[in-house]
């Protein structure tokens, strides 16, 4: 009899899991970003539009969903804004940021 893993190799108790407007366009730039590693990519029928995708960012997995409203999936994009944070704690958050916004225009959420 095999034994199950409740938690599978290389996750934590809790991972994150986030839905975006194009999952391609995310991984790249969480790559040149924050140095991502892509673990893997499943495509929906078309093997175009990505369906979950796995990177990780450090030791830490970040699971990946393409915005679909009849999945009930909506990315910040669709929603105006997003209830989620990330943190990522690095060594030089300076030079992080620096790299971030190379590609990117930071923003202060309005309240």
């Amino acid at each position: 009899m095999s034994t199950v893993k409740p938690i599978p190799d290389g996750f934590h108790t809790l991972s994150p899991h986030i839905v975006v407007r194009d999952v391609a366009k995310a991984i790249a730039f969480y790559q040149a970003a924050f140095g991502a590693e892509k673990v893997h990519v499943h495509y929906m029928p078309d093997g175009k539009t990505v369906m979950h995708a796995q990177i990780r960012i450090g030791d830490s997995p970040v699971l990946i969903a393409e915005e679909c409203e009849q999945w009930g999936s909506k990315s910040p994009l669709l929603l105006g804004a997003t209830p989620v944070k990330l943190h990522l704690y690095v060594k030089d958050a300076d030079a992080v940021f620096d790299r971030a916004i190379s590609g990117a225009s930071p923003r202060i959420p309005k309240t």
